[in-house]
């Protein structure tokens, strides 16, 4: 797997923006970065970058939703549930 190349290639793709995408986005990579050994920090900072960045992308040319959640991970249903049944909400009233 190559993120940089992931994300480049489907960032060239027709992705269908006609219905709003609206992105929850972790920041589990700050838990890795944290533990990194320092030669792979740059690494990680930047795949933590580039993933904000496709989301925010997305979510803007779709209409839809960017929402940041700070210290958090996979688990963010858990651990900021008030965001999620903020996002949906907003999402069921457009």
């Amino acid at each position: 797997m190559n993120y940089h190349d992931d994300l480049a290639s489907v960032l060239n793709s027709d992705i269908a923006t006609s219905v709003p995408i609206t992105v929850i986005d972790t920041d589990f990579e700050s838990h890795d970065i944290a533990n990194a050994e320092p030669e792979y920090v740059d690494g990680l900072i930047k795949w933590q970058q580039e993933g904000t960045q496709w989301s925010h992308l997305i979510s803007e040319q779709s209409g839809g939703q960017y929402v940041p959640l700070n210290n958090s991970d996979h688990m963010a249903v858990f651990q900021h549930p008030d965001e999620i049944i903020k996002a949906i909400i907003n999402l069921h009233n457009q």
